[in-house]
């Protein structure tokens, strides 16, 4: 399992060389952010990031893409998921 701060390469479940990805401080908070809000919603954190972005930029619509039934039901839930003022302004404070 991937741990934080983690640097080299390593070998994917599909045998495909993967680096890890290190967060910023700033990826942790809005990661952190994300990660609470879904808990609350009681849904994958996925399907609270792409809410963000559908109702943060309405106009814009993120490609999605999944391999498993699971990834599908997260996007699914996105589009049910409204997010309040707070909880948008929340997500911000992460990325400023």
């Amino acid at each position: 399992m991937y741990q934080f701060g983690q640097s080299e390469e390593w070998i994917g479940e599909q045998g495909r060389r993967q680096t890890p990805h290190v967060k910023t401080g700033r990826e942790a908070q809005v990661s952190a952010a994300l990660d609470t809000m879904a808990r609350g919603h009681e849904v994958p954190i996925i399907s609270v990031a792409l809410a963000y972005v559908l109702q943060k930029a309405p106009y814009i619509f993120p490609m999605v893409d999944g391999n498993e039934v699971s990834h599908l039901k997260s996007n699914i839930e996105a589009l049910r998921l409204e997010l309040t003022a707070e909880d948008i302004d929340e997500i911000d404070k992460g990325c400023l």
